[in-house]
């Protein structure tokens, strides 16, 4: 059931020592916004889900670059990103609907030498317009092994949600261990590390679906409940792996069946977490 707003006092009365809460990031304590190009129509779509467009063909991938974007800002934007992204600049498949490698995100690069910086500073620019003063920006782009094409430059940017840094500061103080596992870098992740005060060898960046369901599993051995908060399709098998799933509608735009029948509890506030676990650790599963 969809847990209706309430007020964020968040004063568990559960002791939560030997709990351990994984928290995906995008989407689930930060609020997302996307901006996509599409490189055969040179449309700008806005408040994308990425792992719309992975999905939308059979061996889709996304990929992140891991570069500051002041170096794309200040980049000429007629160079091709295969220019750009030579080999030693390192690239993530961070999602895909089938296995995509490095190598093989390195040579669609090659083979699509009219994709520009241009068309990454688009949507750098246009994520820059929108979300003035984010704490997050993450950039990069989808390809399509299939057809051995670029399909879209994709930014993103993102705030945390509020009440997210008062959640997780009320989890921990009432004896919770909390983690982090993303599909982002663990350097950008220690930013938001240090604003949540979370250890950081509790953080876990690149993390793939089967990475975050492996990490849920590896944390049921040390405690005695092992609870994941997710949003998105890429948390499926951590959600259906942990001893209590709580499925995070909050963030706009994800509305999947298939999550929604694996998890334990829907919520639409992350201020919630507190007392979903107040009452769900007191009558476990």
């Amino acid at each position: 059931m969809t847990i209706p707003a309430e007020n964020p006092d968040m004063k568990p009365d559960t002791d939560m020592a030997g709990t351990a809460i994984v928290f995906d990031s995008a989407g689930t304590l930060m609020k997302m916004y996307r901006v996509a190009k599409n490189i055969s129509t040179g449309e700008l779509l806005h408040d994308v889900v990425s792992t719309n467009i992975v999905k939308s063909c059979p061996v889709c991938a996304l990929v992140t670059i891991q570069i500051e974007p002041v170096k794309i800002e200040t980049c000429p934007g007629t160079a091709s990103l295969s220019e750009f992204i030579p080999e030693y600049v390192d690239v993530d498949v961070v999602c895909m609907s089938k296995d995509v490698t490095k190598e093989m995100v390195h040579d669609i690069l090659r083979k699509n030498p009219m994709v520009k910086v241009s068309d990454l500073q688009e949507v750098l620019e246009a994520i820059r317009a929108k979300c003035p003063g984010i704490f997050y920006i993450g950039v990069g782009f989808a390809v399509d092994a299939d057809a051995s094409t670029v399909t879209h430059t994709i930014c993103t940017g993102g705030k945390l949600f509020s009440g997210a840094q008062e959640t997780v500061h009320t989890l921990a103080k009432a004896g919770a261990d909390i983690f982090i596992a993303s599909g982002d870098r663990k350097p950008k992740l220690l930013l938001l590390s240090e604003r949540l005060n979370i250890p950081p060898e509790r953080i876990f960046g690149i993390a793939t679906p089967k990475r975050k369901q492996e990490l849920v599993a590896e944390l049921k051995k040390e405690y005695k409940q092992v609870v994941m908060v997710g949003n998105d399709i890429n948390d499926y098998y951590a959600l259906e792996e942990a001893d209590i799933g709580i499925l995070s509608v909050q963030q706009q735009g994800v509305d999947s069946d298939k999550l929604k029948n694996i998890s334990d509890e829907i919520i639409d506030d992350i201020c919630q977490v507190p007392s979903v676990l107040n009452r769900l650790l007191a009558t476990p599963k």
